[in-house]
């Protein structure tokens, strides 16, 4: 059994006081629709165990002698589970082509990629815009070029559950930028509500604040019920001042706040416990 770090850190954002962390977990423990255990992997990187998948997003460390309480993972962690891996861009602190091998070694596991790589084999690259099934998932990404690649970015429903990652779907520019609003909008769309959105924190082009336009234009038009910023190694800090800005403006949202890789969250009744 994998144990969960227990010192993580909740902002509730309108909602006071702190909320405590969960008792033991696994990936096998037994959920219900609606229910997932969260795991940091580093950086953009996460695990979401929904009833029905163990979702993996943008994972780039080691695939041996994995542990969940220190952010890692290997195939033996992963054996037994329905796994959907996905990668959202070529970056490397999003894409580290080892993470394919866990496709020879895990029985149970689809890669779906925001991006067509040649190099990459037997993978799943879902067409703009429309919903793709995965081993029983429904995916759904939108591509975009800020950086001059291909990039993507994905809303995944499992278990009763809608979740979004933006991999590096963000903007600094105020208003943000109309393709961003765009592509926020008929996410917007696709589904009722948002239960738990990771959104990178790229801060202000100023670097006066740690929500820049975008961050608010996808909390205020996505209304997740749980958002978690991502996308800082040795910032992690910025977390916290994310949840703290969030809360003075107001935004319909609650805060997830992870300390380091290995940090564990538990999400039921459209709230973390």
């Amino acid at each position: 059994m994998t144990r969960p770090i227990r010192h993580w850190i909740l902002v509730a954002v309108l909602v006071s006081g702190c909320i405590a962390g969960t008792g033991d977990a696994d990936l096998d423990s037994r959920l219900e629709d609606g229910e997932a255990y969260i795991w940091h992997l580093g950086h953009a990187g996460w695990l979401v165990r929904t009833s029905e998948h163990c979702l993996i997003f943008d994972y780039t460390g080691p695939i041996e002698d994995g542990a969940l309480d220190s952010g890692t993972l290997s195939p033996e962690l992963l054996s037994g589970q329905n796994v959907v891996l996905l990668i959202s861009h070529a970056h490397g602190d999003h894409f580290k082509r080892h993470v394919l091998d866990l496709r020879e070694r895990v029985k149970n596991l689809v890669v779906v990629m925001g991006w067509q790589e040649p190099r990459s084999g037997n993978v799943v690259v879902p067409a703009a815009g429309e919903w793709t099934e995965v081993s029983g998932a429904k995916v759904l990404t939108l591509h975009h070029d800020f950086d001059d690649i291909p990039e993507g970015f994905f809303l995944v429903r499992s278990g009763g559950l809608s979740i979004y990652h933006s991999g590096d779907h963000g903007t600094w520019s105020d208003p943000p930028q109309a393709t961003f609003r765009s592509n926020i909008d008929r996410i917007a769309a696709a589904v009722e509500r948002i239960d738990i959105a990771f959104i990178s924190a790229f801060g202000t082009r100023a670097r006066t604040g740690v929500l820049n336009q975008g961050d608010i234009y996808s909390i205020k038009s996505l209304e997740p019920r749980v958002t978690f910023p991502m996308h800082c190694v040795g910032c992690e800090q910025r977390y916290a001042a994310f949840a703290k800005e969030a809360e003075s403006l107001g935004l319909p949202t609650t805060v997830g706040v992870t300390e380091a890789a290995g940090t564990f969250f538990h999400y039921r009744d459209g709230k973390l416990d």
